[in-house]
């Protein structure tokens, strides 16, 4: 169970579009390792802000509970879920997509894994360069993985779907903060 777990993982970080093809890719307990690699990636974040704060000594910006960043990382998951489900599913189907949402669930999971390499923020010199490129590929991962999923033909149609989904979230994440600060 545990090798299947790790293995997944390590393709998800190659970008092995077979994944994603692979009907034992989505049997019951990929929903579980998904998970487990989203709360995984949580806590990764948390260290990885908290490095940035204490070795950038921005005092003004409190330190996260890597615990609680860990399990909020649920949330993030859900709203890229729904979204790739609306936009890719319902707006922009190929003919030959049809999928459910838990299959896209269990993808996001484990398009997350190449943040698992943010455990290494403990480094200062690194930490910006791990942030970005981990994020980077995140993305790339998710475009490889919705292309599979979604059956598109091209991965321009993947990458304008995961583009899409990351602006809407990139502007709702924006608007939350402006209220913050007013």
């Amino acid at each position: 169970m545990f090798d299947d777990f790790l293995y997944n993982v390590y393709r998800s970080i190659r970008l092995d579009k077979n994944l994603y093809k692979e009907p034992k890719s989505f049997e019951n307990i990929s929903l579980l390792y998904a998970a487990i690699i989203v709360i995984l990636c949580g806590l990764a974040g948390g260290l990885a802000k908290n490095s940035v704060v204490q070795f950038s000594n921005l005092g003004l910006i409190p330190t996260t509970n890597i615990i609680v960043s860990a399990f909020a990382n649920i949330f993030p998951w859900l709203i890229w879920t729904f979204l790739i489900y609306v936009i890719g599913v319902k707006i922009f189907p190929e003919t030959k997509t049809s999928v459910d949402f838990k299959k896209i669930l269990i993808t996001v999971g484990y398009a997350q894994a190449p943040c698992l390499f943010r455990f290494f923020t403990y480094i200062p010199e690194i930490i910006v360069p791990i942030i970005l490129l981990t994020e980077i590929w995140f993305l790339v991962s998710l475009i490889v993985g919705v292309r599979e999923i979604l059956n598109y033909n091209s991965s321009i149609k993947s990458t304008g779907v995961v583009a899409l989904t990351l602006l809407i979230i990139t502007i709702f994440g924006f608007l939350l903060l402006s209220q913050q600060f007013n």
